[in-house]
């Protein structure tokens, strides 16, 4: 009740017998009563006319479904739009085997490999052992 505890009440209850004196405290609650339920009664007519003035809520908007020129995949999903490729399903170890057997037929490593893909310096930029400096 109006979030106090027992000993709350019960410190009202010994400040109001001090204070009103034990001849008018019977009045007093009375009075306390008769306010405190015209105080819940005015409380719930404004509740009652708040929520008779509150708008019913909006329509909620309808479902969308999808055009019927758009293909549809035997599993009922939405295909690919027109003009576009269909996603690539991902590489199977079949596929990596046959593209490993194509390089290895197709391809021709040369060893050692060349001097740009090896990342050596050709001759004429070779430091011949001179200190790092080039004679100039």
């Amino acid at each position: 009740m109006f979030g106090l505890g027992f000993w709350e009440l019960v410190v009202i209850a010994v400040v109001a017998l001090l204070f009103i004196g034990p001849d008018k405290l019977p009045n007093f609650f009375r009075a306390l009563g008769r306010a405190t339920r015209e105080f819940q009664r005015a409380s719930h007519e404004l509740r009652q006319n708040l929520s008779i003035e509150e708008p019913p809520p909006a329509p909620k908007p309808p479902i969308r479904r999808p055009p019927v020129d758009v293909p549809v995949s035997p599993a009922g999903e939405p295909g690919p739009p027109p003009g576009k490729a269909p996603p690539q399903p991902w590489p199977t170890a079949e596929d990596a085997e046959r593209q490993a057997r194509a390089a290895a037929a197709g391809a021709t490593t040369a060893w050692p490999p060349d001097d740009a893909a090896a990342g050596t310096v050709a001759p004429e930029h070779r430091d011949e052992g001179r200190g790092g400096a080039k004679d100039g």
